[in-house]
């Protein structure tokens, strides 16, 4: 893929400091509807209202939750890993939502790993061991210590898990998406977890489907009940509401990648991950029966639909004069402009080829860059 190397560097910027891939298409008839409870920018700090740190610890591992671990800093939610006294040596941290949220639900974040040895995470959970419902939107690892684990530095890990009256009576599926198989003209193929923000996100359908995504594209799913032996279990169903959560641990596992090295976790360039922004959605009827009007918080501009085939909308809020939209192709070339005039304006792709491009959208001295998938 030839892409403009200046222009590359630019994107992975906009990327990192502001909006990326938007929601999934939804069915005939419906509309995403923002969950403000489960959306934020992290541009105000760590806001109370919406998350909670949680701090149990992982059996069988030397990782210590601590609250002094996790904040917000500089437009990120962040949590680090440093070198405690054993045996619990690795300390780290742990972010709930406040707010439980059911299907049929999307949410996504941009999130960068620490290039340790260690599981980072984002994920959705209710229950405890026993007796619980599980979404893994992600596990990676972006530096297994094993030796075992060639393929970690760009695996997503995404699985569920469903415990029932024990935890013998665990059931789960997995798909380990790599991001070396993105498409070709996606500017995120085969960049590490460690050296860029990259958006995963989760399309729980209903009490049997999930689906994960990956830096705007579809990166596959998993069925409730289908469990990784090949066995069907028909009765077991998805049916709790979940919260939100992120974490950072490490184990001295194969499967894991291996424990962290201790040297690593004084260096606060490599022992940190972070989430630049997390949007959460529910599904609602469209009373309207368009996908036009689609609803946001005040800080967030809504291209809608995406992928996209002919018209594109745009909604904003509080429109200025003069705003514009601005279509870049993958190589950094100048497709079109043209002026706003309304907040819920519309821009014609229809010409265009297949592909990925990028949207910067001008209102007043802000602006905000969307990735747009032409179908």
């Amino acid at each position: 893929m030839n892409i403009n190397l200046k222009f590359l560097s630019v994107l992975l910027l906009i990327v990192t400091a502001t909006q990326a891939i938007a929601q999934p298409m939804p069915p005939n008839g419906m509309k995403w509807e923002v969950v403000n409870e489960m959306t934020d920018e992290f541009n105000n700090g760590f806001d109370d209202n919406k998350w909670v740190r949680v701090l149990w610890n992982y059996g069988g591992t030397p990782t210590r939750m601590i609250a002094e671990n996790s904040g917000v800093t500089d437009g990120n939610l962040w949590i680090k890993a440093t070198l405690g006294p054993e045996p619990l040596w690795f300390q780290s941290s742990r972010v709930y939502s406040k707010a439980e949220i059911k299907y049929p639900m999307y949410t996504e974040c941009s999130i960068i790993t620490a290039h340790i040895s260690a599981y980072n995470t984002f994920w959705l959970n209710k229950g405890d061991i026993n007796n619980r419902d599980e979404i893994d939107v992600i596990e990676n690892n972006s530096r297994p210590s094993c030796g075992c684990q060639p393929n970690f530095p760009w695996q997503m890990n995404s699985q569920y898990f469903h415990a029932e009256n024990g935890e013998a009576n665990t059931i789960r599926n997995k798909g380990n998406y790599d991001n070396r198989r993105l498409s070709d003209d996606n500017p995120k193929k085969g960049i590490a977890w460690n050296e860029t923000y990259h958006t995963v996100g989760v399309w729980w359908k209903d009490e049997r489907n999930i689906t994960f995504y990956l830096d705007g594209e579809e990166a596959g799913s998993v069925v409730v009940g289908q469990h990784n032996n090949g066995q069907f279990f028909e009765e077991r169903i998805f049916t709790r509401n979940q919260q939100l959560i992120w974490d950072l641990w490490t184990r001295d596992a194969d499967w894991l990648g291996g424990l962290a090295d201790k040297s690593h976790l004084s260096d606060d360039s490599i022992n940190t991950m972070r989430v630049d922004w997390v949007h959460t959605f529910k599904l609602v009827e469209d009373t309207t029966l368009s996908n036009f009007d689609v609803s946001n918080p005040a800080e967030l501009a809504t291209v809608y639909p995406n992928p996209v085939n002919d018209e594109l909308n745009i909604y904003m809020v509080d429109l200025n004069k003069g705003a514009t939209a601005t279509l870049y192709d993958n190589n950094g070339r100048l497709i079109l402009t043209e002026e706003l005039k309304s907040d819920k304006d519309q821009v014609s792709l229809s010409e265009l080829a297949k592909g990925i491009y990028y949207l910067k959208i001008k209102n007043g001295n802000s602006e905000s860059y969307k990735s747009i998938v032409k179908e």
